[in-house]
C-alpha cells in the first residue's frame, strides 16, 4: 500500500495527523505501507512504515524556487521525472494501491504522474489501484484544472457530506462518504482532573481561517463576565503556533502581529498563551490540559480532525457551525 501526500509528521496539519494514524493502522493489520511525501526529515509512526521523501512532492518545491527553475523543469519534464521514481518504487515495493490525499490541489503534476504509471501493469500482471480522497475543495480555476487529472481514478472519497456535496458541484465527481476516524488508543479518555479550570485550547495553524482573533474576541467578553463562572475559573485561552505547518495561501505573514495588538487592546497580555507546535504524539496532554476545546472556524472546515481528537480524550468542544464540523460534533447548545 503507498501512500502519497504533500507533507507528513513532523509537519502537522488535519490530514497529516490523519495519514499518521492511517499508516499505523495499516501496518498493524498486516499490510505493508510506503508513505511518499515531500516533507524534509519525515518521522515513522511504526516499525513496519517505510516514509520516502521526493523533492516535487515538497510544495515549497513549486512556490519558492522562482520563476527560473520554474521555466527549466517544465511541468512536462517534472511529471516524467516523478512518474519514472514511483514506477521504480511501486514494482521495487510491490505496492499494489497508491492511495493519494489532496493531490488534486496546487499542481496536477503529481496526478499526471501517477496517471502515467496507472497505464503499467505490476510483476502479477494486475493493473496499479488508483484512489484518491477529497480532504478539502477550493472552488478557484487554477485548483479545478489541477483537479482534473486524478478524477478518473478508480476511486473517490470526501472526508464529509459537505466535501462530498462541493465534490459533485465543482468537480462532477461522486466521491464516496468516507468520515475520518480517531485513533482511540492514540487519544485515550482523560480524568477531569488533568484540565486546568478556565483553559481554552485552540489546536490549529495560526492563520487567519482558523479563529484565532474570533477566540480573542470571546475571551474578552467571557472576562468581563467571569463573575458569573464557578470560583477558582479563570478563563485564558491558548493558540498554537506551529511554523512548521503548511501555509497554502501565505496567511501567516503578519498574523501574529495582528493578533498581539488585539491582545494589547484587550488588556489580556497576561490571559493568552502561544504554544510551539505540538508533534502528533504530544496533542492528548494538551487536549487533556484543557477545561474546554474552541475550534472557531471563520471559513467552510472540510471536517475538523481535532475537535473529534479531544472529545476522544473527553474535553467538550464548542465549534462554529460552518462547512463539515457540524457533522462530527453533535450540537448540544446552540451552533455560533
Amino acid at each position: 500500500m503507498g501512500l502519497v501526500h504533500w507533507a507528513f509528521p513532523p509537519v502537522i496539519g488535519g490530514v497529516e495527523s490523519h495519514l499518521w494514524d492511517y499508516a499505523r493502522r495499516l501496518d498493524s493489520a498486516g499490510y505493508r505501507v510506503t508513505v511518499f511525501t515531500g516533507t524534509g526529515g519525515p518521522r515513522t509512526p511504526a516499525a513496519g512504515v517505510d516514509v520516502v521523501r521526493h523533492r516535487l512532492l515538497d510544495l515549497a518545491t513549486y512556490r519558492a524556487s522562482g520563476r527560473a527553475w520554474n521555466a527549466w523543469w517544465t511541468a512536462r519534464l517534472r511529471t516524467a521525472v516523478l512518474r519514472d521514481f514511483l514506477w521504480r518504487e511501486v514494482r521495487r515495493r510491490g505496492i499494489g494501491v497508491l492511495h493519494g490525499h489532496n493531490l488534486h490541489h496546487f499542481t496536477p503534476v503529481v496526478a499526471r504522474a501517477v496517471n502515467g504509471i496507472g497505464k503499467g501493469r505490476l510483476g502479477s500482471g494486475r493493473p496499479l489501484a488508483r484512489l484518491h480522497t477529497l480532504h478539502s475543495l477550493w472552488r478557484d480555476k487554477a485548483d479545478i484544472l489541477a483537479a482534473e487529472p486524478c478524477m478518473k481514478w478508480e476511486r473517490q472519497y470526501a472526508v464529509s457530506d459537505f466535501i462530498a456535496r462541493d465534490g459533485r458541484e465543482v468537480l462532477g465527481v461522486d466521491a464516496r462518504l468516507t468520515y475520518l476516524g480517531i485513533d482511540g488508543d492514540a487519544f485515550p479518555h482523560s480524568p477531569l482532573e488533568a484540565r486546568v479550570p478556565g483553559r481554552i485550547v485552540l489546536p490549529a495553524r495560526l492563520i487567519p481561517d482558523k479563529g484565532g482573533a474570533f477566540a480573542i474576541e470571546a475571551l474578552a467578553l467571557l472576562r468581563q463576565r467571569a463573575h458569573m463562572l464557578p470560583p477558582g475559573v479563570d478563563p485564558h485561552l491558548v493558540l498554537t503556533h506551529t511554523p512548521g505547518a503548511l501555509d497554502f495561501h501565505d496567511e501567516r505573514y503578519g498574523y501574529r502581529d495582528r493578533l498581539d495588538r488585539l491582545i494589547r487592546e484587550h488588556g489580556l497580555d497576561r490571559h493568552v498563551e502561544f504554544v510551539d507546535g505540538r508533534t502528533v504524539d504530544q496533542m492528548p496532554a494538551l487536549y487533556a490540559g484543557a477545561h474546554v476545546v474552541a475550534y472557531p472556524s471563520i471559513y467552510p472546515e472540510p471536517l475538523g480532525l481535532a475537535p473529534l481528537e479531544a472529545l476522544c480524550v473527553g474535553r467538550p468542544v464548542v465549534v462554529t457551525a460552518t462547512g463539515g464540523l457540524a457533522e462530527g460534533v453533535r450540537e448540544l447548545g446552540g451552533p455560533c
